[in-house]
């Protein structure tokens, strides 16, 4: 039971070097841009691309110093994991495509912040060919990128369809009904 207590209680003895973590947030930051390059060229999506992909250094570097903070205490992690148990993300993932970048984002934080800089790099680059040869070889880029719009024609002549299509058209890509 001592052992237990003394394993509980013990603190990674590893001196904080302020360089090692700069160089984490530095290969973060060029990660998070990769990363960023690789779903903007690639994914197809429903919703706003920037938007999402704006926030991967971000999510990156936040890992990254998370994974730093509580790498040398076994209370540390138990305490975040408790603390992200409450915490519940509100807004819905609309694609699968965009789950992978995000634990794409995330897994390369834990190895930044893990300071597994060799594996982190390695990984990184594997799976940002990998993707680039699916997008390339494997895809049909020929998939629009799909735009809804809903117009009510509630008391309209709603006999001269043509008409209305005609002028969608105008500020429109492509138009279909």
């Amino acid at each position: 039971m001592d052992k237990f207590e003394q394993f509980l209680l013990s603190q990674d003895t590893t001196p904080f070097l302020l360089a090692d973590f700069l160089i984490a947030l530095l290969l973060g930051v060029v990660l998070g841009l990769i990363i960023k390059l690789a779903y903007d060229l690639t994914a197809f999506s429903v919703s706003n691309k920037k938007t999402l992909s704006n926030n991967f250094i971000a999510l990156v570097l936040l890992t990254t110093f998370i994974i730093s903070v509580v790498k040398s205490s076994l209370a540390l992690s138990l305490g975040l994991v408790g603390a992200l148990s409450i915490v519940r993300f509100r807004t819905a993932i609309k694609e699968p495509v965009e789950l992978i970048y995000l634990f794409f984002c995330i897994a390369v934080g834990l190895g930044l912040g893990a300071n597994q800089l060799i594996m982190t790099l390695s990984a990184v680059g594997v799976i940002t060919t990998f993707i680039f040869a699916k997008f390339f070889f494997f895809e049909d880029k020929n998939i629009k990128s799909l735009s809804a719009l809903t117009i009510s024609l509630a008391g309209k002549n709603l006999t001269n369809l043509d008409a209305h299509l005609r002028e969608l058209e105008k500020y429109c890509d492509f138009v279909n009904l």
